[in-house]
């Protein structure tokens, strides 16, 4: 049984390599056994089909941006407007600053966990004198229970 091109299977087969599915895929949903009728008899389908859809999705992530949709506009500008959320630093002739690691010293690393250990101390000390609410948890308000005011 031979192939037969019509409007309808011109559309698919474009459709489809828009999507990019695989030739061979394609021939076994239109029939056909060997991918190299289908290369043969849609070449030019399976040539525009992808760039016809990547015109699509621009036009319709350009509109979105267009209506203010602010998650395709952070998307548009990093992808297409080459805009980047990370800070590049920079020399004043323009080359980027090089870091060297620095050990840590041992003193300052001990003054530093025991001001952490203080500060723990202190929450800890607060939580414990501050009076509990209805579930056990700390009241920040004072406030009554409920149908005693």
């Amino acid at each position: 049984m031979t192939h037969k091109v019509t409007d309808e299977s011109r559309r698919m087969v474009e459709n489809a390599a828009g999507m990019g599915m695989t030739h061979e895929d394609i021939s076994l949903l239109l029939g056909i056994r060997d991918p190299k009728t289908l290369r043969r008899r849609y070449r030019r389908e399976l040539d525009s089909g992808m760039p016809k859809a990547k015109l699509q999705v621009a036009t319709k992530l350009f509109e979105k941006c267009m209506a203010g949709d602010n998650t395709a506009i952070i998307w548009w500008e990093k992808t297409r407007a080459g805009r980047s959320d990370r800070l590049t630093l920079a020399t004043p002739d323009g080359q980027p600053l090089q870091f060297q690691e620095v050990p840590p010293e041992p003193e300052l690393i001990g003054q530093y966990y025991e001001r952490l250990a203080k500060i723990a101390a202190d929450r800890a000390a607060r939580r414990s004198s501050e009076p509990l609410g209805r579930e056990g948890i700390p009241d920040a308000g004072g406030s009554e229970e409920p149908g005693t005011g």
